[in-house]
């Protein structure tokens, strides 16, 4: 069995259960099934199961009539992922499980290198695997390894990058492995509780790895363990306002069962009113109208500009016109589209919400109303912890980004991290986090040129002890440059105080090339004002130099200047910094 059975003999390898959970799914099936049928693994050790959801597609007939040794279950209805996986694991003979979406196919050593970190555990903690998963033509990757903010909020860490052979090839500690392609030990996932069936779909997978990590096992990713996929192939059909409530949901469970009272106490406030601004953010609402100060006129129609602005110009201007009637029924929610005529027109104390806007209201329903089956589930975990969060929180890798873009949710989200303390819980554990500084773009957007001004700069206020590298890029656009640039860093926006100052050559700065400036660390900076500053005295009005890279904001707020005046539009800055540990 080539080189893989260095040390795995076909007398040791165990009994796995490979579970494949299906619903509507039958143009996965061949692929997904065939890539299991010539899996490198003996026949007599392999179980295949197909959990059937109810689909209505011809998915069992297909499966019970080209592939006789499979076990089918089928379901009465739709249980999601969570309970359609615990259900097929229930009736597993394996003493391993695998867990694989049906829109993936694996490579044929997949299941053995699953295996490998696993057998190879000394003291036996390693209890799950996952995957390498990448695109179904395999250029590009989908999972290598799963991050977590500190709101619950899963992500998979450089999904969409081109892949390359030599890239993430290292056996690394998870916080969680992607449910659609995993193995785990079967008497400790159905000793664990398995997938949390309150979940449904979406997050589960992240609140069973972090609860093996409480309960003293670990997870590791097996970067030899290779699976295709066609991304979101089975839940592209789900609409948004309904993921939207499920992600929404699931991630408020997972924080709440999980984190040490303590810790939960600073961070369920946080991460609830974050959910609340992320809804008024999708509700178009206009907060005027709700203001005392505001006389309302109860005759005052919905302009057509109101009504454009809440389907957005872009989509028309780009003739997206699938797209607006999608967004025009999310607005008119149940409405006949002749709502739109004048005779139907809603008086401006009737606002339209989008069913997305409303999602995260009833996530939070959703939570009120199970909240008592929550905090059981809550109590047991605590109660049986071996590990403490501060051992587990260096798993989240990125436990300060944000989950959704956008400028006005990065600033508050920053302004409520920092009034509740929670930086202080990750300040020390995050140095190899590269986090993005200052300004909040579009990230295909490119900004303004600085007309008429030869000068430039923006304030930002540090959240973080010490920032230990810090690079600012800059080029041109478009133009050939003829001035030299000076970069200076100050301590304070009116402040005469230098950190550095760099002198850059006009022959350095190429078109539409990203020049890195970089800046000496700065120490015991938390709370202290900064101030970066470009100035060009040679430069002319109109013949301008500087564009900025985007970013989002990750525990920074600030403001623009231009000529020492604060400015607003989309003159921008940026910096790549890195931060310090405490006794850096």
């Amino acid at each position: 069995m080539a080189s893989t059975q260095v040390y795995l003999t076909q007398a040791s390898l165990p009994l796995v259960s490979v579970i494949v959970l299906n619903f509507n799914g039958k143009r996965f099936l061949k692929d997904c099934l065939e890539s299991l049928l010539s899996l490198n693994y003996p026949k007599e050790n392999l179980e295949i199961i197909l959990v059937d959801n109810a689909s209505s597609d011809g998915s069992v007939d297909f499966v019970e009539s080209n592939y006789k040794d499979a076990k089918i279950i089928k379901n009465d209805r739709n249980y999601g992922f969570a309970k359609g996986n615990n259900i097929g694991a229930r009736q597993a003979s394996g003493q391993y499980i695998a867990f694989l979406n049906n829109d993936m196919k694996v490579d044929e050593n997949w299941l053995l290198e699953l295996l490998k970190p696993i057998l190879q555990s000394k003291s036996n903690e390693v209890v799950c695997t996952g995957a390498k998963i990448l695109n179904w033509n395999g250029r590009t990757i989908d999972f290598v390894t799963g991050t977590m903010n500190f709101y619950g909020h899963g992500d998979q860490k450089y999904f969409g990058r081109d892949y390359h052979t030599d890239d993430f090839n290292k056996d690394d500690y998870l916080l969680f492995s992607c449910g659609g392609s995993m193995l785990i030990d079967k008497s400790v996932f159905l000793e664990v509780g398995g997938f949390d069936e309150d979940y449904f779909a979406y997050f589960e997978d992240v609140d069973l790895g972090w609860r093996l990590w409480i309960l003293g096992y670990k997870v590791k990713f097996a970067s030899k363990a290779i699976a295709y996929h066609k991304h979101q192939g089975t839940s592209r059909g789900i609409g948004d306002e309904k993921k939207l409530v499920l992600y929404e949901r699931n991630s408020l469970y997972t924080i709440i069962k999980n984190y040490e009272q303590v810790h939960l106490n600073k961070i369920l406030p946080v991460a609830l009113l974050l959910i609340v601004k992320r809804a008024l953010q999708g509700s178009f609402l206009n907060r005027v109208h709700y203001h005392f100060e505001y006389e309302q006129d109860v005759n005052e129609k919905i302009t057509g500009d109101t009504l454009r602005q809440k389907i957005f110009n872009k989509d028309i201007k780009l003739r997206h016109f699938s797209v607006v009637f999608k967004k025009m029924q999310n607005l008119i929610t149940n409405k006949p589209i002749h709502f739109l005529s004048k005779k139907h027109m809603p008086y401006s104390n009737q606002d339209c919400l989008p069913r997305t806007g409303a999602s995260r209201l009833i996530a939070l329903e959703d939570l009120m109303n199970n909240i008592d089956n929550i905090m059981k589930k809550r109590e047991k975990i605590q109660r049986l912890r071996k590990r403490s969060d501060k051992e587990i929180f260096p798993l989240f890798r990125e436990p300060l980004k944000a989950s959704f873009p956008g400028k006005d949710l990065a600033v508050i989200q920053d302004k409520l991290t920092t009034r509740f303390n929670i930086l202080e819980l990750f300040e020390d554990l995050i140095d190899e986090m590269e986090i993005c500084d200052i300004s909040q773009t579009n990230h295909n957007e490119v900004t303004e040129e600085i007309m008429g001004s030869r000068s430039s700069g923006q304030t930002f206020v540090c959240s973080f002890q010490n920032l230990c590298r810090i690079e600012i890029y800059m080029a041109t656009h478009h133009r050939e440059n003829k001035y030299d640039a000076y970069f200076y860093l100050k301590e304070g926006s009116g402040s005469k105080k230098k950190i550095d100052q760099k002198r850059i050559p006009a022959s350095a700065i190429r078109d539409n090339e990203w020049l890195k400036v970089e800046f000496p660390p700065l120490r015991n900076s938390k709370n202290k004002e900064y101030y970066f500053y470009i100035d060009s005295p040679e430069a002319k009005p109109g013949e301008s130099f500087t564009i900025w890279h985007d970013s989002n904001n990750c525990g920074f707020r600030g403001k623009r200047f231009q000529n020492h005046q604060a400015v607003e539009g989309a003159l921008t800055f940026q910096a790549y910094c890195k931060i310090g540990k405490k006794n850096a």
